[in-house]
């Protein structure tokens, strides 16, 4: 098997943005680096791939929109807001590429499907083993969106989510809350784990000691998880002016939870939502959000398949955009 600028990268304990920089002699390396690893690949056996003078890219191609399911084990049943947005903007720049998006699910792959396909884009914040063996053996580029994925082969467009957390509770500390509440998705998840570290973020910051009975775990569901928010709001965040929800289902459960007690918001209570996927508009009243820049996060996916097309060594790649702030009617300052 030929020697890749991945395979340099691994052994040098390099980026592979770094080796392929110091291979093809672009950007501002220092010329210690570069003569590493020039000097690695030759005692490697790398030999460089003819490159046509005008780079191949996605043109004239099809390109696999695939839709995964959103958790292990789990069914899709319908679409959320996010991804009916991520797969418009998709299919809206392959088409700009000069490309054709073929919109599939994970259970539609099949080894014809790899025919004709320059690359895949990945919406919906999972990756089943099959699916990752497929895109495996089909030997093409493929890039997630809004999730990281543990497949060396395959990048990502990530939101920066602890970022997001942080930002969000600082916001209401600077309203002058002083009892944030985060209501988090289900515990042992990635996602969940930095929303709390983002949530604790914000507390290190101002030198408040985290108390962890103000977090609470709930999956993401309204009926359920008013309940549960309800007889806390009755207990263990008695006295809480503002809560952080991960989730907009989340942020709805906690608006009726707090109506049911009596809480007006956001008089009594200011309410965050993260994801901004069509609820929190709807709401009453409308919740200010942490949302995703899901429309620039597609057109970034395509983008890398574009230049994974030009440079395999690439591959892996991870880019981190930031989420936005979206004040609504839901939060306001602290009562004195």
């Amino acid at each position: 098997m030929p020697v890749t600028g991945r395979d340099i990268a691994r052994k040098l304990g390099l980026a592979a943005s770094t080796v392929s920089q110091a291979l093809n002699d672009k950007g501002s390396l220092n010329p210690e680096t570069v003569a590493l690893v020039q000097r690695t690949a030759l005692e490697m056996g790398y030999v460089p791939a003819r490159r046509s003078r005008k780079a191949p890219g996605i043109e004239g191609s099809r390109v696999l929109v695939i839709l995964s399911n959103t958790a292990r084990g789990s069914h899709r049943t319908n679409l959320s807001g996010l991804d009916v947005r991520a797969i418009h903007g998709v299919e809206t720049a392959v088409k700009e590429r000069g490309a054709t998006p073929a919109l599939v699910s994970e259970s539609q792959l099949a080894d014809d499907a790899a025919r004709g396909v320059s690359g895949a884009v990945v919406i919906g914040g999972y990756l089943s083993d099959s699916t990752a063996a497929f895109l495996r053996s089909a030997a093409v580029p493929a890039v997630m969106i809004a999730s990281p994925s543990s497949e060396p082969n395959i990048s990502s467009v990530q939101v920066d989510v602890i970022e997001g957390m942080r930002r969000a509770t600082a916001y209401l500390h600077d309203l002058g809350h002083r009892h944030v509440a985060l209501l988090n998705g289900p515990s042992a998840t990635l996602a969940s784990d930095h929303k709390l570290t983002g949530y604790l973020r914000a507390l290190f910051d101002r030198g408040i000691v985290p108390d962890p009975s103000l977090v609470l775990s709930l999956e993401r569901d309204v009926t359920g998880s008013r309940a549960i928010v309800r007889e806390a709001l009755d207990g263990a965040l008695a006295g809480v002016t503002a809560v952080v929800c991960a989730y907009e289902e989340l942020a709805i459960a906690a608006l009726q939870a707090g109506r049911e007690v009596g809480l007006r918001v956001p008089d009594d209570l200011s309410i965050i939502a993260y994801h901004d996927e069509g609820l929190a508009e709807v709401a009453v009243p409308p919740l200010t959000t942490i949302a995703l820049p899901i429309e620039l996060m597609a057109r970034l996916a395509v983008s890398q398949l574009v230049t994974l097309a030009i440079d395999p060594d690439l591959v892996g790649t991870q880019l981190l955009v930031k989420a936005t702030l979206r004040i609504r009617g839901s939060t306001a300052p602290a009562q004195t």
